[in-house]
């Protein structure tokens, strides 16, 4: 049973220097995706610890107001192309990050197949340092708002409550507030650290495993119910060989335990609108801390999307538009907001 949990809700699903970013073709990796938009820049920069993060910049000339995007569990920007461009057919520019260890950014485990990190709170510095040395730069001016899906809304909740004034909304898509586990959350965690005691703090969970190309296939998988959009991710599995993971570690496992247990105390200090979407038929991530949390927030509100798995934003188009209208929906509405939410800017 434990190791159907990992498994499943993990391989399937989801510094020393401070140099400016740079942004431009001519920076590694290899090229773009052709998902991406085709004026959309590519760049690098070193976290504070050294650690490589790698991050797209899409900027139409027309653009008014910039969302930062921050995916989910090990994946990339090179699969948020789509969204980019409908967000760039509004008006908005996008900044999108990949989490450290996940993507194009650098993976921190001797098995590069190992999703790690060593401290949540690493994940809520890059994206501070990312503001401050991608965003702001080339904000101009701009309303910034925040997308972010699963494990990168987990980042965006805790950086929201500690970061006030410098969005002026923010929309979550399958935020991971709980994880769906076979037994208590007290039970799991204790079984973690029992792994981290033993030595195995950069290794698999429990049943992760290396993974393959060959092992995935849409017909059983838990994230969208859409084959043309399950095909684009699996073709930049090919192109990227680094998105493809076995898992996460388990250092990993106890810093998600860890700062979920303390989102009740978190969420409160969150003073922007936010919008939290739920896939219904969601296999990864609970729903009931989501409604729990919302409640505790001043300005929030909830979209459940009936039938959806857990990547509404890559699901078919009656889940996929509506999620996009709602989002945009909720910018439009925060392009003026009152002064004292904006107290600070990135």
């Amino acid at each position: 049973m434990l190791r159907t949990w990992f498994s499943v809700a993990f391989m399937l699903c989801l510094g020393a220097c401070n140099q400016v970013a740079t942004i431009g073709r001519d920076v590694p990796p290899d090229v773009l995706s052709g998902d991406l938009p085709d004026s959309a820049l590519k760049g690098r920069f070193r976290a504070m610890d050294g650690t490589e993060l790698a991050f797209v910049a899409f900027e139409p000339p027309e653009a008014t107001a910039a969302i930062v995007i921050l995916p989910g569990f090990s994946e990339s920007y090179v699969n948020y192309g789509e969204l980019m461009a409908d967000f760039g057919a509004q008006g908005y520019a996008s900044y999108t990050m990949d989490l450290r260890g996940m993507g194009l950014s650098e993976h921190l485990a001797p098995n590069k197949q190992v999703v790690h990190v060593e401290n949540f709170s690493d994940y809520v510095g890059d994206v501070d340092q990312f503001l401050r040395e991608v965003v702001a730069p080339n904000k101009r001016g701009r309303p910034l708002f925040l997308f972010a899906h699963s494990t990168g809304a987990l980042v965006a909740t805790v950086y929201l409550a500690s970061h006030p004034g410098v969005f002026h909304a923010a929309a979550l898509s399958a935020p991971l507030y709980g994880l769906k586990t076979p037994m208590p959350e007290f039970l799991a965690a204790t079984i973690v650290a029992v792994y981290e005691m033993l030595g195995f703090a950069k290794g698999y969970g429990p049943g992760g495993h290396d993974a393959a190309l060959d092992e995935r296939r849409f017909e059983t998988n838990l994230a969208t119910h859409s084959p043309q959009r399950y095909d684009r991710v699996a073709a930049n599995w090919a192109i990227y060989p680094q998105l493809v993971v076995g898992g996460p570690s388990i250092r990993w496992i106890r810093e998600i335990l860890v700062a979920t247990r303390k989102l009740p105390e978190t969420v409160p200090l969150i003073s922007e609108p936010l919008l939290i979407m739920q896939a219904g038929r969601d296999a990864f991530v609970r729903l009931e801390p989501q409604v729990a949390l919302c409640r505790l927030i001043s300005h929030c509100r909830i979209e459940f999307f009936s039938g959806s798995f857990h990547e509404i934003l890559r699901e078919r188009d009656i889940w996929r538009r509506s999620l996009l209208s709602k989002v945009l929906q909720l910018y439009a509405s925060q392009r003026v907001s009152p002064p004292e939410r904006r107290s600070a800017t990135p």
